[in-house]
């Protein structure tokens, strides 16, 4: 091979001068990779394991259990202590029976969803400790009670609630005289608020009054007129029960309110 002007050439060669170039040993006998009969030789075992067994021990060891697999982030100790349920293998009244004695006291005692132990009882200090939050979470709830009900009734204060005048707050408002009482009624189911309001002579059918009921509260104005009445309930109603009769010959409009 030779240069010139940078550029290598080379003589061809003829085909006399060509050789095949192999890897391969060419002397010697080819050696098999397995020997023959090796797969039907009996005599001798596969795997044979320090105590003198034969055969893998990969899959030996403790049957796989899926739940405890669940289980397995948790201590050793702690999930000894676990009451583990297969609820798959419960039928309906079992899983219902054991989700409403849960429901009822903490805690599951009998049938197949039962911890393996006796119940434990709470001690002394437990249930002291539960009474004294219950006591507190009670005293909570009147007290946020109370206060619901004394913003109802600071809203009643003044009777000016807003016309229906383009949604404009009213003027001062002159309030209807009234009167409410606890009463029993059958038909409402027991006890109930009975409120009776006086009507002006220029009311004559229940189109001219305007009535609003609410859980907390009840406003009633007289269209077209600056006559109107906002009163809290002394307790909740339920509102959706209430009913409101107007007599014409009384001039008056009695509200039922159920008690809730």
């Amino acid at each position: 091979m030779a240069e010139m002007d940078g550029i290598f050439t080379g003589e061809l060669m003829d085909d006399g001068e060509i050789r095949e170039v192999s890897t391969r040993k060419s002397d010697g006998k080819k050696k098999e990779v397995v020997k023959k009969g090796f797969l039907q030789n009996t005599e001798g075992r596969l795997y044979e394991n320090d105590d003198g067994s034969h055969g893998s021990n990969e899959q030996s060891g403790p049957k796989y259990d899926p739940v405890e697999a669940q289980l397995a982030h948790l201590p050793e100790g702690l999930r000894k202590k676990c009451a583990v349920v297969d609820t798959t293998k419960m039928s309906k009244e079992e899983s219902r029976d054991a989700m409403e004695q849960y429901a009822n006291t903490g805690r599951v005692t009998s049938g197949p969803a039962a911890p393996g132990g006796p119940a434990r009882q709470p001690s002394e200090k437990e249930t002291k400790d539960f009474e004294d939050m219950l006591k507190k979470a009670q005293i909570k709830s009147a007290e946020e009670h109370a206060a619901k009900q004394k913003s109802a009734y600071n809203d009643a204060d003044e009777p000016s609630f807003a016309l229906k005048l383009g949604g404009k707050k009213g003027s001062k408002l002159t309030e209807l005289e009234h009167e409410c009482s606890e009463v029993t009624h059958p038909k409402l189911g027991g006890e109930a608020y009975s409120l009776s309001v006086s009507m002006p002579e220029e009311v004559e059918d229940m189109s001219m009054v305007d009535v609003e009921v609410s859980a907390l509260k009840v406003e009633v104005e007289v269209t077209g007129t600056k006559l109107a009445l906002n009163l809290a309930w002394p307790k909740e109603v339920d509102a959706d029960a209430a009913k409101a009769k107007f007599s014409k010959k009384k001039r008056t409009l009695t509200i039922l309110a159920p008690l809730k």
